[in-house]
């Protein structure tokens, strides 16, 4: 499987974590919003760890780019909505998602 369907993940299951504990919080068990919270920081860490590894290979693309639709279209002037990913923003990645996830591992 590309490594670039699995994007959309890094950053909307922190927000799914987010809006499931911001608005089911007090109404779940402790441990139900502390899993959710380690869940949704741990699988983004994971899929960056793993696209760290995919994009370090032999042969491997210098960056992955998808592009999902139109954001902007004015005469003369396009915008799309897309996620580009080289190395430069793997490694500011892997040090979000890293240091989110330790974050979360500690205050639980």
């Amino acid at each position: 499987m590309m490594p670039s369907s699995y994007l959309w993940f890094i950053p909307l299951l922190p927000f799914a974590g987010f809006l499931i504990n911001g608005t089911l919080g007090r109404k779940l068990p402790r441990a139900a919003v502390t899993a959710v919270a380690l869940l949704c920081t741990a699988i983004p860490a994971a899929l960056v760890a793993w696209l760290w590894a995919t994009m370090k290979a032999a042969g491997a693309p210098e960056s992955i780019e998808i592009i999902s639709r139109p954001w902007i279209a004015i005469t003369g002037f396009h915008v799309d909505f897309a996620f580009t990913v080289d190395h430069l923003t793997l490694i500011m990645l892997g040090v979000v998602t890293g240091v989110g996830f330790l974050i979360h591992l500690y205050s639980a």
